[in-house]
This record gives structure tokens, C-alpha cells and sequence, in this order.
């Protein structure tokens, strides 16, 4: 979501997005299990304040030499981070769009014996285009990418899978507000 300040549908560019040193609040929920995403159109109200509070679970933007990848995303702009897990998630941003050049987890995984923990960093081919820019109300757009996942589990085990990512982008609705469990925000 984005905050514009005006009474006109808002337009974004590369200048409006991820950029290091950036943080942001992250709130968790099934998609509309706590939240009432609203209908189309203008003067929307999105209403999250149902949606579970996270404290001390933030969102984190960093230059992609921050983690010592670059050399593996080498078009990198920008690194998001999440507070609880290792994963990390390299962005590219250009004047024509944001795209996502790999994607990252960690967790737990059994494999015929005791659990595991695993962490993957696989890239993105093509990288997935998340937006396109300039975005405005009204725009829409689909992206499909896909990756090869590799787990290097900690007994030397690897498994490994390959998986396709579909987005697809509507913008339909804006100037409202955004409520979420710590505030309202207007314009959105």
C-alpha cells in the first residue's frame, strides 16, 4: 500500500519503493480471515485492524553489498530482510519496474530421519516483475517466473524442486484510508 496525500489517484515510480535504509511495520493474517479488503474505486477504506500485531517483527531494506551477495544478484538495488528468519530477498528497481531476482527461506524439514533446519537462496528466472512503473488505479499486469529450490540440509541431505511464481497486479481502489492495529492512515 501507498500513501499519497492527495485527492487524485496516486502514480508511483521507482522513487516510491523499497529503498535502503527503509523499515515498515509487518502484520500476518489469512487473507481475508481478519480484514475486509474493500471494494473498487476511489475512497476506499482497507480495514486490518483485526489483523495480529507483531512487535519487534520489522521489514528491513539494505544495499545489496549489506549481506555479501552482490556479487550473486550483481543488478540488485535493494536487499528486504525480515526480523525473525534469515531470509532475504533481492530487488532490482528501474524506471520500468520492480522485480525479484531470487527467492529465500528457512525453516525445518524431516527427510527420513531427525528435523533439519535448512536455508535456500535461489534465484529468480527470469526475475518476477512485482510492479510496473509508472503505476497508477486502473493498471493491471501478470508476471510469472520460476526457480529451482535446493535444500542443503545439515546432514549433507539435498532436496530439491522446481516451483513457478504467477503475480498478478490489480490497482483498484484508492484514496481512503489504511487501518491496521497501530493506526489509521489516510490516503492511501
Amino acid at each position: 500500500m501507498y500513501f499519497s496525500g492527495n485527492s487524485q489517484p496516486p502514480e508511483l515510480t521507482e522513487k516510491d519503493v523499497m529503498n535502503p535504509g527503509d523499515e515498515f511495520e509487518v502484520f500476518f493474517g489469512v487473507h481475508g480471515e481478519y480484514a475486509s479488503p474493500g471494494s473498487e474505486g476511489e475512497d476506499q477504506v482497507w480495514d486490518f485492524s483485526e489483523l495480529p500485531y507483531n512487535p519487534g517483527f520489522p521489514m528491513n531494506f539494505f544495499p545489496p553489498n549489506h549481506f555479501g551477495a552482490a556479487e550473486k544478484y550483481p543488478d540488485a538495488t535493494t536487499v528486504q530482510r525480515f526480523g525473525l528468519w534469515d531470509e532475504k530477498f533481492y530487488f532490482k528497481v528501474t524506471e520500468d519496474g520492480l522485480f525479484q531476482e531470487n527467492f529465500s527461506a528457512s525453516g525445518r524439514v524431516s527427510h527420513g530421519g531427525p528435523m533439519e533446519d535448512y536455508v535456500f537462496d535461489d534465484p529468480l528466472t527470469p526475475p518476477l516483475q512485482k510492479l510496473k512503473f509508472p503505476v497508477t488505479y486502473g493498471d493491471i499486469f501478470t508476471s510469472e517466473s520460476e526457480f529451482y529450490q535446493l535444500l542443503q540440509l545439515e546432514s549433507s541431505n539435498k532436496l530439491g524442486k522446481r516451483e513457478t511464481f504467477k503475480d498478478s497486479v490489480i490497482v483498484d481502489g484508492w484514496g481512503g484510508a489504511i487501518i491496521t492495529p497501530t493506526g489509521t492512515y489516510n490516503n492511501a
